[in-house]
């Protein structure tokens, strides 16, 4: 178990300054969020709808842009079977919002089509310069996938009539998987799995694209190569393929050539083990005033049928002839300047100030601990012991939010590597505000066996702790696992502030103590009013100065509108000379607790509500509450991208910087559970391995400064 942590963050017009005090030392994170419009998220391992609220049929996805517009076709499984039904286009100007236009190609479009054996799949699509065609290409099969076809059709019009030209085998070789390309010169390429998917083959077309006029290369015989997707950048060009494994994910790779003639490189990987639980259909280019940025298309098929197949779309990172690809649940881009962010929903907990209260079962040897959960990361996740012991369910755990709020929903994100161990079916959920009194659950119900995120709405509950018992899985193991928690609040609850509130001496432009202490009694069933109505104050003398990080205040029931106006003010002056505003009332959410974080580092003596002008100062509760006093700087957009291996760790540490923002010769500390420092590497080159095997097993934060910034990572010792 971490030790507890006190989290105090604090919002003002778009900055985020958030500090972490975990006993001997304190963290603050101070970036500038760019939040674009929140309904415009790429949310990944979810079904996707189209503006209408229907399912977004288009698997196996090929992409065009035209003027202004882009544009997707893909295969309708929606019947829940491989055998052909249509192929549907969609249109979208932002990448991130899709429009149904209409069944491109389906059984009546050519009698070969209407076969109750037929197969299309995959199909990409090119638009034709000097004909001022639209030509789609596809895998063109059988049920027993004995055909082995390419199809070609094409329209003057994107949403016309298309007209199946011809289905054959390119120079007499099997076309599976597939793919197209154009080039910078309008030259265009017929990518295809053949051999059985042994081989890879890359045709070049005919200049009106409707044929294949040579077979320039063979790439990698015998490796079992399916999936490919084509694109160039810089010089290089890149071909992203999957290994051939049937409807079940598997490591993807790349290569590179600086000629689509040959030499390509060998393979490499892409991705994780299972290509984030994807197999690549195609790879989008978006490019924009500022940057072009390449998008991974995949589908995460069966998930749990081919009705309800995912897409996973990835932002590609490129340096050089690398590729890395990482994965994200939500994200945004922004089609005109080409910038993609990370995006997180403003009404969710930042999770940086959770702590783990308690769990019943984790699994140690591979790192399934409890705390990843909520460590932001998708890919990581809990699992109950499986290795040495296999307890029964249930199995649970209890997560300490940091401070209260007024809950709405929860998100439960199983694990996402393509493994259903220990996925959950049956849970309960329980919230409170103490550890001891859970009460009820807030929802007893079953999960659905896909990897889909789960929403849980409730009715609106306030506490701070958080318990998830897990009741039962999908089979007969005594398993259980999650990988990502989140919590979303009202939006009058989003306040992050400290445990200790601020008291002090009373002063008040009224006299009665009687009267102002009822502002601070600690009831909101009693309220602070003066007898006239010219505007009045109550506040405190702390007797000495303190930084303020945030306020709460509870209006008068069914008067909350009085308050309209008033201010809250901190100053050295006992008579308010040159105040400092920390919040003025615009608006109040209802008859309920309204938090304010604030952003005033300065510290002072004197803190007071100033009510509106012509009112009577009616308020039934104030708190104050106290900043931490010492602080530490951190980049948090670097927070994630130092990566350590292996990680739990046995012997020696070794590094790895995804960001590639990391410089050689940081100081790198290894702190215990107590905040003790247990090693100290000055000017560590990042290259060099750190030998740990004197640590106890445990677990530990890692440190890592640079010229860049601060990061910090949980590290497990075996």
């Amino acid at each position: 178990m971490t030790p507890k942590t006190r989290v105090l963050m604090i919002i003002d017009s778009g900055k985020i300054l958030n500090r972490v005090v975990c006993n001997t030392f304190i963290l603050i994170m101070l970036f500038n969020a760019l939040i674009l419009p929140a309904q415009n998220v790429i949310e990944n391992s979810f079904i996707w709808k189209d503006t209408d609220g229907n399912t977004i049929e288009a698997h196996g996805s090929g992409f065009i842009y035209r003027d202004g517009t882009y544009y997707m076709i893909g295969e309708d499984k929606s019947h829940n079977a491989h055998l052909f039904k249509g192929v549907n286009l969609y249109s979208s100007p932002d990448l991130m919002t899709w429009t149904f236009v209409k069944t491109i190609i389906d059984k009546n479009t050519h009698t070969d089509l209407n076969n109750n054996d037929r197969v299309i799949e995959r199909p990409k699509i090119l638009y034709n310069d000097q004909t001022r065609q639209y030509v789609v290409w596809l895998h063109y099969e059988s049920g027993n996938y004995g055909m082995a076809q390419a199809g070609v059709f094409y329209s003057d019009q994107i949403d016309g009539d298309y007209i199946q030209h011809s289905h054959f085998r390119p120079f007499g070789k099997m076309a599976r998987d597939c793919t197209l390309f154009k080039d910078d010169d309008g030259m265009a390429y017929f990518i295809a799995a053949a051999n059985e998917n042994a081989d890879i083959e890359i045709y070049r077309l005919t200049a009106d694209y409707l044929d294949v006029e040579a077979n320039i290369r063979t790439l990698w015989p015998g490796r079992w190569r399916e999936a490919p997707a084509m694109f160039k950048h810089n010089g290089y060009y890149f071909l992203v393929t999957s290994g051939a494994t049937g409807w079940d994910p598997n490591q993807g790779k790349y290569a590179y050539a600086q000629s689509i003639e040959g030499p390509w490189s060998d393979l490499m990987d892409l991705g994780n083990g299972s290509t984030f639980d994807s197999q690549p259909n195609y790879i989008i280019p978006v490019v924009g005033t500022e940057k072009t940025t390449f998008i991974y298309s995949g589908d995460r098929w069966q998930d749990p049928d081919l009705q309800r197949s995912k897409y996973i779309w990835l932002p590609l990172q490129i340096s050089g002839n690398k590729l890395t690809l990482n994965y994200r649940l939500r994200w945004q881009i922004d089609v005109n300047t080409g910038n993609w962010n990370d995006y997180t929903d403003p009404q969710a907990i930042d999770k940086r100030q959770w702590t783990l209260e308690y769990v019943s079962s984790e699994e140690a040897f591979d790192g399934s601990m409890a705390e990843n959960v909520y460590d932001n990361d998708p890919l990581t996740f809990w699992h109950s012991d499986w290795k040495d012991h296999w307890p029964s369910h249930p199995h649970q755990f209890q997560i300490d939010l940091g401070a209260n709020y007024t809950i709405e929903k929860l998100r439960l994100l199983p694990r996402q590597d393509g493994n259903s161990n220990g996925m959950v079916k049956r849970y309960d959920l329980y919230i409170s505000k103490q550890p001891e009194n859970w009460g009820n659950p807030v929802s007893s119900n079953n999960f659905t066996l896909s990897r889909s995120e789960k929403e849980v709405t409730i009715s609106p509950k306030e506490g701070r702790y958080i318990r998830f018992d897990a009741l039962s899985g999908f089979d007969e193991n005594p398993w259980s696992s999650l990988a990502e928690l989140d919590v979303i609040v009202s939006p009058g609850s989003m306040c992050y502030y400290s445990d200790e509130v601020l008291t002090g001496s009373l002063i008040s432009s009224v006299i009665d103590e009687n009267v102002t202490g009822k502002a601070f009694d600690g009831s909101v069933g009693t309220y602070f009013e003066a007898g006239t109505a010219d505007g009045h104050w109550i506040g405190y003398d702390l007797g000495a100065k303190n930084k303020i990080s945030a306020l709460r205040f509870h209006p008068r029931a069914h008067e909350s509108d009085k308050m309209i106006g008033g201010k809250f003010q901190a100053s050295n002056s006992a008579g308010f000379d040159e105040a400092t505003g920390l919040y003025t009332i615009d608006h109040i959410s209802g008859d309920d607790w309204q938090c304010i974080s604030t952003d005033i580092l300065k510290e002072y003596r004197y803190v007071r509500y100033l009510s509106p002008d012509n009112s009577y100062g009616t308020v039934a509760e104030i708190e104050f509450y106290k900043a931490p006093s010492v602080v530490l700087s951190i980049d948090p957009e670097n927070v994630r991208d130092v990566l350590f291996f292996p990680n739990p760790v046995k012997g020696e540490l070794s590094f790895k910087d995804q960001g590639m923002t990391l410089m050689n010769n940081s100081n790198v500390e290894i702190l215990d559970a107590s905040g003790t420092s247990v090693g100290f590497y000055e000017n560590h080159a990042m290259d060099t391995s750190i030998d740990v095997r004197h640590l106890s097993t445990g677990v530990y934060m890692v440190r890592i400064q640079s010229s860049t910034g601060l990061r910090i990572r949980k590290l497990i010792k075996q």
